[in-house]
This record gives C-alpha cells, sequence and structure tokens, in this order.
C-alpha cells in the first residue's frame, strides 16, 4: 500500500507505529480511518507520552506502548545491522484494561527470538522513563556534536555529560515516584557503553533538517520537572535549548513555538 489510509481495507488486527513522535499529529487521523474500531494500535516510539497522545485519537482501551530494547541500521545496500539488543522489550497498555488480543503479538514476537513481557499501565510509564533517560543521555548530545554513541561515550567531556543529564533525569524521577533501585546509574552507563559506533535518530533529523523528538525526550523530563522549583536541570536545559535554535534555524520550528519550559 502507499497510504496509511490503504491499511484499513485488510481489516488489520494491529498496527505497530514507529514513526518519530513529533509528527504523530499529522498521521493519526489516517490511522483512525484504518484501525476502525477494533484494531490494537502500539506505540513502537520513542520518548515520554505518545502513547497518551494516540489514545487521543482512538479507543484508550485498545493502544499500547512498547518499549523497546533492540535497535538497528540498514546500510546503503538495503542490509539491516542490529546494532545492540539488551532484551526484553516491554509492552503496556495506557488503561488499566487489558486486552486478552495482546498476548498474540507478543507470543509472535518471542516466537522470533524478540523477548518481549507484558507489564501494567504503571510499571510501562516507569520503564518509558528509564528509556527516554537513555535516549536523553546520548540523542541530542550526538546530534549536536555529530558523535557516534560510541564516540560519546569514549570521549570523557561528552561521556560525563551524558551522565549529569541522567542525574538530572532521575532526580525528576524519583519526584515522580519512580523507585529503579540502587545501582541504576551504573547499568545505565554500561547500557550506554553498548550503544555502537553508529548515528543515533536524532543526528540524522539535524543533518537531513527535519523536526527532532526533543519535546517528547528531554524536553518532556524539563515540563515535568518544572513542577519542583528546587530541581536543578541546567544541563537538559542547555541541550534542548540548542535543539529548538537548530530547529528554528533549519525552518522546522517556528520562532514562535518555543516550549514554556524553555522560556
Amino acid at each position: 500500500v502507499d497510504s496509511i489510509r490503504w491499511l484499513g481495507a485488510s481489516k488489520p488486527d494491529c498496527i505497530f507505529i514507529a514513526i518519530k513522535a513529533g509528527i504523530l499529529n499529522k498521521i493519526l487521523p489516517d490511522v483512525v480511518e484504518a484501525a476502525g474500531e477494533d484494531c490494537l494500535i502500539i506505540s513502537t516510539q520513542n520518548g515520554i507520552g505518545p502513547e497518551d497522545e494516540i489514545a487521543r485519537f482512538l479507543p484508550p482501551e485498545n493502544v499500547y506502548r512498547m518499549v523497546v530494547n533492540y535497535a538497528g541500521s540498514i546500510d546503503e545496500d538495503g542490509v539491516t545491522h542490529i546494532n545492540w539488543i539488551n532484551p526484553p522489550s516491554f509492552f503496556g497498555p495506557v488503561t488499566n484494561l487489558e486486552n486478552p488480543r495482546i498476548h498474540l503479538f507478543l507470543q509472535k514476537l518471542n516466537a522470533a527470538g524478540l523477548h518481549c513481557e507484558l507489564v501494567d499501565s504503571k510499571t510501562i510509564k516507569q520503564k518509558a522513563y528509564l528509556k527516554t533517560t537513555l535516549n536523553a543521555a546520548l540523542l541530542p548530545l550526538c546530534a549536536i556534536m555529530m558523535l557516534t554513541m560510541k564516540e560519546a561515550m569514549t570521549n570523557p567531556v561528552t561521556r560525563r555529560m551524558a551522565g549529569d543529564v541522567m542525574k538530572e533525569c532521575f532526580a525528576v524521577a524519583e519526584r515522580l515516584g519512580y523507585d529503579y533501585g540502587d545501582g541504576i546509574f551504573e547499568l545505565c552507563i554500561g547500557y550506554l557503553d553498548k550503544g555502537g559506533d553508529h548515528h543515533p535518530s536524532m543526528s540524522g533529523d539535524i543533518k537531513n533538517k527535519l523536526p527532532t523528538e526533543i519535546d517528547f525526550i528531554n524536553g518532556k523530563v524539563l515540563e515535568l520537572g518544572q513542577e519542583f522549583d528546587d530541581l536543578e536541570l541546567s544541563v537538559n536545559r542547555v541541550l534542548v535549548s540548542m535543539i529548538v535554535a537548530q530547529e528554528i534555524r533549519d525552518g522546522t520550528r517556528r520562532p514562535k513555538d518555543i516550549p514554556d519550559y524553555l522560556k
């Protein structure tokens, strides 16, 4: 098919949304038409809250979030490469109601070797925040400096900056009631060390003058953190400001669309 709307003719049981969160509003009307009333919709995206945006357009009980713990890329010859995989990935509903059909899709992914687990609506939010913390540590940093993840983690200066971003993210997480246990910072550093010698997606966005997902990643951390006056989130603020400034320069963001948390 050559449009999302055409999917409706096949009456899909499930649609995975894997586009950048920043352009969700542009495609959701077509997704609504393709999905009908019974199709499961799974947000397979970066950031905090894209599933909530989807649930504004579709029945919330049919909307799930997937927190993906593997990543790959496609080279110029069309060959797919797995850059890293840290199973399991997690699925969770937006509401407290579980749609029993979700188990069918988890079984298919597990059978293919992509280990997945189902968690409740509260746990998936906590998992998504942790994954966003990992993204926040490197995506804007690599995009601004055009570094690969490996370069950023082997340079002592940028490695420390990535750590400072995560410390700020965890300070917000604590206020939100998310408990990741002792040693989570070291575990996250180890996770990032496995990132590989490739450029993350935000670098491609900046290079190709496309909108980024910064509002759903570091920007969302700032948005949540502004509720707590005593938190110091200066490293995240600088990184978000630089990405937003670049978007304005590239014409992918209007100057009047500066988020409130940067004003």
